[in-house]
Protein backbone atom coordinates (compact mmCIF):
# COMPACT_ATOMS: atom_id res chain seq x y z
CA UNK A 1 0.00 0.00 0.00
CA UNK A 2 2.79 2.42 0.93
CA UNK A 3 4.64 1.58 -2.29
CA UNK A 4 1.55 2.43 -4.34
CA UNK A 5 1.11 5.77 -2.58
CA UNK A 6 4.78 6.64 -3.01
CA UNK A 7 4.61 5.60 -6.67
CA UNK A 8 1.57 7.77 -7.33
CA UNK A 9 3.14 10.70 -5.51
CA UNK A 10 6.25 10.27 -7.64
CA UNK A 11 4.20 10.28 -10.84
CA UNK A 12 2.34 13.43 -9.78
CA UNK A 13 5.61 15.16 -8.94
CA UNK A 14 7.09 14.25 -12.33
CA UNK A 15 4.00 15.43 -14.20
CA UNK A 16 3.78 18.68 -12.26
CA UNK A 17 6.39 20.34 -14.44
CA UNK A 18 4.55 19.30 -17.61
CA UNK A 19 1.05 20.49 -16.75
CA UNK A 20 1.37 24.18 -17.39
CA UNK A 21 3.26 26.58 -19.56
CA UNK A 22 3.27 30.33 -19.56
CA UNK A 23 3.94 32.48 -22.59
CA UNK A 24 4.60 36.17 -22.00
CA UNK A 25 2.07 38.20 -23.95
CA UNK A 26 1.81 41.98 -23.89
CA UNK A 27 -1.77 43.20 -24.13
CA UNK A 28 -1.76 46.95 -24.01
CA UNK A 29 -2.86 49.87 -26.12
CA UNK A 30 -0.27 52.25 -24.66
CA UNK A 31 2.08 53.58 -27.34
CA UNK A 32 4.84 54.10 -24.79
CA UNK A 33 5.45 51.08 -22.51
CA UNK A 34 6.17 53.40 -19.58
CA UNK A 35 2.55 54.66 -19.66
CA UNK A 36 1.22 51.75 -17.61
CA UNK A 37 -0.39 53.86 -14.91
CA UNK A 38 0.42 54.89 -11.38
CA UNK A 39 -1.47 52.11 -9.54
CA UNK A 40 -0.86 48.39 -9.32
CA UNK A 41 -2.93 45.52 -7.99
CA UNK A 42 -2.47 41.77 -7.84
CA UNK A 43 -4.39 38.64 -7.02
CA UNK A 44 -2.98 35.11 -6.68
CA UNK A 45 -4.07 31.49 -6.89
CA UNK A 46 -2.51 28.22 -5.75
CA UNK A 47 -2.25 24.92 -7.65
CA UNK A 48 -1.35 21.67 -5.86
CA UNK A 49 0.45 18.91 -7.79
CA UNK A 50 -0.48 20.71 -11.00
CA UNK A 51 -3.92 19.09 -11.07
CA UNK A 52 -5.75 20.42 -8.00
CA UNK A 53 -6.77 24.03 -8.15
CA UNK A 54 -6.94 26.87 -8.64
CA UNK A 55 -7.44 27.81 -5.02
CA UNK A 56 -8.02 31.53 -5.12
CA UNK A 57 -9.34 33.90 -7.74
CA UNK A 58 -6.66 35.41 -9.95
CA UNK A 59 -8.87 37.57 -12.14
CA UNK A 60 -8.37 40.97 -13.73
CA UNK A 61 -11.44 42.57 -12.07
CA UNK A 62 -10.36 41.26 -8.65
CA UNK A 63 -6.77 42.45 -9.04
CA UNK A 64 -7.99 45.85 -10.25
CA UNK A 65 -10.26 46.13 -7.22
CA UNK A 66 -7.37 45.24 -4.89
CA UNK A 67 -5.30 48.06 -6.38
CA UNK A 68 -8.12 50.60 -6.58
CA UNK A 69 -7.81 50.71 -10.38
CA UNK A 70 -10.74 51.86 -12.52
CA UNK A 71 -8.97 51.77 -15.92
CA UNK A 72 -6.63 48.84 -16.60
CA UNK A 73 -3.88 49.61 -19.12
CA UNK A 74 -1.66 46.52 -18.79
CA UNK A 75 -1.52 43.16 -17.05
CA UNK A 76 0.98 40.34 -16.63
CA UNK A 77 1.36 37.10 -14.72
CA UNK A 78 4.06 35.69 -12.49
CA UNK A 79 4.43 32.02 -11.61
CA UNK A 80 6.55 30.47 -8.89
CA UNK A 81 6.74 26.68 -9.13
CA UNK A 82 7.85 24.45 -6.29
CA UNK A 83 8.00 20.66 -5.96
CA UNK A 84 4.40 20.09 -4.83
CA UNK A 85 2.63 23.32 -5.73
CA UNK A 86 2.75 26.44 -7.86
CA UNK A 87 1.75 29.98 -7.01
CA UNK A 88 0.41 32.16 -9.84
CA UNK A 89 -0.27 35.86 -9.55
CA UNK A 90 -2.01 38.22 -11.93
CA UNK A 91 -0.70 41.80 -11.76
CA UNK A 92 -2.61 44.72 -13.24
CA UNK A 93 -1.51 48.30 -13.85
CA UNK A 94 -3.59 51.35 -14.56
CA UNK A 95 -5.24 54.51 -13.23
Amino acid sequence: MLKKICGLLGVFMCLNACTSSSVPVIRTKAKNPIEMGNKTGSQCSLYILGIFGPFGNASIPGAAENGGITKVTYYDTTTKSYILYSHRCLNVYGY
